[in-house]
């Protein structure tokens, strides 16, 4: 059962927000809190950090050097410079006329299989840090299991795993909230705003975009319909939030548009 929430944005002990929140925002307790950042992450490439920093409310680096982590196709490969750099890659198919299809995309489905078909087919081999010694690569084949799906919606992650075919029984498909915690070699996700041209709330939450471009260890592909950077730039936020409160859209917008441009300008946007 859902809850319209609405009437609680402004208390300050809303039952709706998690507890830790809660409590932290307690006068009384300030003192006893440390809050800090971590000045490292351990799970990214160091030439991914930078398209998923403007998430966060922090500045913070990559554990590995740069070089160490990367996914390496063969020589010619379409892709090769941006994954076997670890930068991420996205890649898009044609926006039809009448708008993309909403929540289940078979084409994009397709589109994605395709892209996991030709990863394992073209003697693809990962690098990730060595554990005895994360400044050096330990390079190994790429497999299945080394590879992630994700979406915003179960439908298309189950459409996702009907075009995968055999596959669907080794590589792990699932929402960007179940994603959250996990990772893997290789992530393949599905932007939020690929079915979507008239963005909500919903659409534009930061966390979702964030959590799948940060599950990767050496390579991200981002497949999406090709409308996403006009759609961005065309969408005008609505302060629509209760007085006091955050601007959770115009910040959602902010970040999704960034990270978009930061693709465009790094050249990493190809037709699939």
């Amino acid at each position: 059962m859902t809850i319209d929430a609405r009437r609680w944005e402004t208390s300050p002990r809303a039952p709706h927000k998690a507890a830790p929140e809660v409590v932290l925002g307690e006068a009384a307790y300030e003192t006893m809190w440390f809050l800090g950042s971590l000045p490292a992450c351990r799970r990214l490439p160091a030439e991914s950090v930078p398209f998923v920093r403007p998430f966060y409310d922090f500045e913070f680096e990559a554990y590995v050097s740069d070089g160490v982590s990367g996914l390496d196709l063969p020589a010619g490969h379409a892709w090769g410079e941006h994954l076997g750099a670890g930068r991420p890659q996205a890649l898009t198919i044609p926006t039809p006329e009448h708008g993309p299809p909403i929540e289940v995309d078979r084409e994009v489905a397709v589109a994605a299989a395709k892209v996991v078909a030709e990863l394992l087919s073209g003697d693809a081999t990962l690098r990730l840090p060595d554990k005895d010694n994360p400044g050096q690569s330990k390079v190994r084949p790429l497999t299945p299991a080394d590879i992630g799906l994700t979406s915003s919606h179960r439908v298309m992650n189950a459409e996702l795993g009907n075009a995968l075919g055999s596959h669907s029984n080794e590589i792990r498909i699932d929402t960007p909230e179940r994603w959250q915690g996990l990772e893997r070699p290789v992530m393949i996700a599905i932007h939020p705003l690929s079915s979507v041209t008239d963005p909500t709330a919903f659409d534009l939450e930061t966390g979702r975009l964030c959590v799948m471009a940060s599950r990767h260890q050496a390579a991200f592909v981002l497949l999406t319909r090709d409308h996403i950077g006009d759609t961005l730039r065309n969408y005008v936020p609505s302060a629509g939030q209760a007085p006091g409160r955050p601007d959770v859209v115009g910040r959602g917008h902010d970040a999704h548009l960034k990270f978009w441009e930061q693709l465009e300008t790094a050249g990493a946007i190809s037709a699939l």
